[in-house]
């Protein structure tokens, strides 16, 4: 007799004599449908009732790392009793339906030890498996993902038991379930995902040609439908990638070359035919994967196409101004509190005022994760003139730090205004010149009498507003100043050459970062040189000019100004280590 309660039975027994696929889903549904009823009508829901609720009502979630199956907390694990675990055993065994007799085995396999404290029997284990099997190899799943899923499941107990014959009866379900695909199928290649990745499986050499062959001709046909229709298969990413990483770790590079080639083929030629941005984003990540597989002929092959996309990106690029006012009054009040007494006065209080806090950043970000939750959660991608992109700051969840330093840079550019303003004050009120601002620095012991000449010219181009020709000057002598300061607190200008042997010189990227520098300067004043000098999420004044990567003619008061102004604050350093805490 059955232990299937009576007002349930006629919903299984039709759902046991169809011969139609079946979902749990819809099995849940059901049973949901009766027990609501029950409910609302206050009438008892029984042990029984809730037990097969809950049964169909659990979603396999593979994050979990305890059990592997993983059980959304939905219903709550709680509710799961020794009678439960009892009834789903029973279950197991009186139903006909391979489906659901998986389901019920598994349940008890799986959370008779979190729920009951005990090992279920290992053969609820070997029933879920061979459940599974005659479920997938009989095509009794309504859909395919839930058949990848329990035969993904099934192999996974398989190998856990260790046990040869169920390993190889649930590799002939996934074999059979790879072969009944459609060739234009974009869920291709389950068996080469479950099998032939699966170190723990051992297939034959004539089974894993086969597989492999499968993949090698889904590729074929991704990679002509989008070189001759520019069509979007999704399969070609996944495939590609997939073989790629397979062929690389049996060291088969030819192999992988191979199949770079093909999949770089095929995005060019889908990516040519989408928007540049869409196209140029598609690319970038192509071009990152080939270079990990060490595919880098295939790499430059899509790097030449990115370079094109970018450009077009550009011409896509809209430009949203905003415009602040400001009352004059407050200006002026400002101005002449920032210029009043004497010229070292004025220089100190210029440094300190235009030195960003990335604490006050951090919390201007965390008020905004609050207000624009959404702009929070997504990544930036920066790009320079190309369209080329440079760096990306992540979410503020997972990148706080690259959030930081984006906002600083955006906050400098918000204050370029400000500081034109002030410099222009302070030349026309003071009648400062070049010869004065080089008597200022000079107290430093980073500004060498060798070099005043130098300063003096990127001074007098800076006032003369010679843009082009005071960026060119400034940023060697400042690179320079910074390195004394390296050197002159116990650190090394030197590192290793490790192309062509030898020592070469540290650049200002790599002296920022010396613990000297830093103690000396304080991390406000080193974390605002590094957004405005070096770090590609910022301005990267310095790296883009002397790469030749920024145009120098858009170069402008925005650049000449913070220089200046970073001119100002390496020379407020002083010999005495207690001055620069002052003046920074």
């Amino acid at each position: 007799m059955s232990i299937l309660p009576q007002e349930l039975q006629s919903i299984f027994k039709r759902v046991e004599e169809n011969a139609k696929p079946l979902s749990d889903v819809d099995v849940s549904a059901e049973i949901n449908t009766y027990v609501d009823q029950q409910r609302k009508a206050g009438k008892p829901v029984t042990m029984e009732m809730q037990a097969e609720a809950m049964a169909f009502d659990f979603c396999e979630d593979y994050e979990d790392e305890k059990t592997g199956w993983g059980y959304t907390e939905w219903p709550s694990i709680e509710a799961v009793t020794a009678g439960t675990l009892r009834y789903w055993e029973q279950r197991a065994l009186e139903t006909k339906h391979p489906a659901l007799a998986a389901r019920y085995a598994d349940l008890v396999w799986d959370l008779s030890l979190r729920a009951n404290g005990k090992r279920a029997d290992v053969a609820c284990a070997r029933g879920a498996i061979d459940n599974y099997s005659n479920a997938i190899a009989s095509g009794r799943y309504k859909h395919r993902n839930e058949a990848i899923t329990f035969a993904g499941r099934a192999l996974m107990l398989a190998v856990a038991l260790n046990d040869k014959s169920r390993i190889e009866e649930v590799c002939n379900a996934i074999l059979a379930l790879d072969a009944a695909e459609a060739p234009e199928d974009d869920s291709a290649g389950i068996a080469f995902e479950l099998l032939a990745r699966n170190n723990k499986v051992l297939l034959s050499d004539e089974t894993l040609s086969k597989i492999l062959e499968g993949q090698e001709k889904s590729l074929a046909r991704a990679v002509e439908c989008a070189e001759r229709d520019g069509e979007f298969p999704f399969s070609v990413d996944r495939t590609a990638e997939g073989l790629a990483a397979y062929y690389h770790s049996c060291q088969k590079y030819d192999d992988v070359r191979r199949v770079g080639g093909l999949w770089a083929r095929a995005k060019i030629s889908m990516a040519k035919r989408a928007g540049p941005m869409v196209g140029a984003a598609w690319l970038r990540e192509v071009y990152a994967k080939l270079n990990d597989f060490g595919c880098s002929n295939e790499a430059e092959i899509v790097s030449l196409a990115l370079r094109d996309l970018g450009k077009k990106s550009m011409d896509q690029m809209v430009e949203h101004t905003e415009t602040i006012e400001i009352p004059r009054n407050e200006v002026d009040d400002w101005t002449n509190e920032m210029l009043s007494g004497e010229l070292a006065d004025v220089v100190r209080r210029v440094v300190v005022c235009f030195i960003p806090d990335p604490d006050k950043i951090q919390k201007q970000i965390k008020e905004l994760e609050k207000t624009a939750p959404l702009m929070s959660f997504l990544s930036i991608s920066q790009v320079d003139a190309e369209g080329r992109q440079v760096a990306e700051v992540g979410a503020v969840k997972d990148d706080l730090e690259g959030r930081v330093v984006y906002h600083m840079a955006q906050n400098l550019q918000f204050e370029a205004a400000f500081l034109r303003h002030l410099i222009k004050e302070l030349v026309a009120r003071h009648k400062v010149t070049s010869d004065m601002l080089i008597a200022e620095i000079s107290k430093s012991p980073l500004i060498e009498n060798g070099r005043r000449a130098t300063w003096t010219r990127a001074f007098e181009a800076s006032l003369a507003g010679d843009h082009v020709a005071a960026v060119h000057l400034f940023l060697p002598q400042i690179e320079h100043a910074v390195r004394l300061l390296a050197v002159g607190t116990g650190g090394s200008a030197y590192k290793p050459n490790r192309r062509y042997g030898g020592i070469q010189l540290k650049t200002l990227g790599d002296l920022l970062i010396d613990k000297g520098v830093l103690r000396v300067l304080g991390n406000k004043a080193t974390t605002y040189l590094k957004v405005v000098l070096t770090d590609p999420r910022g301005w990267n004044l310095r790296n883009d000019l002397l790469h030749g990567i920024t145009n120098p003619d858009q170069l402008g008061p925005w650049a000449t100004d913070r220089l200046l102004h970073v001119a100002l604050l390496l020379g407020s350093v002083r010999a005495n280590p207690v001055e620069p805490n002052k003046s920074t």
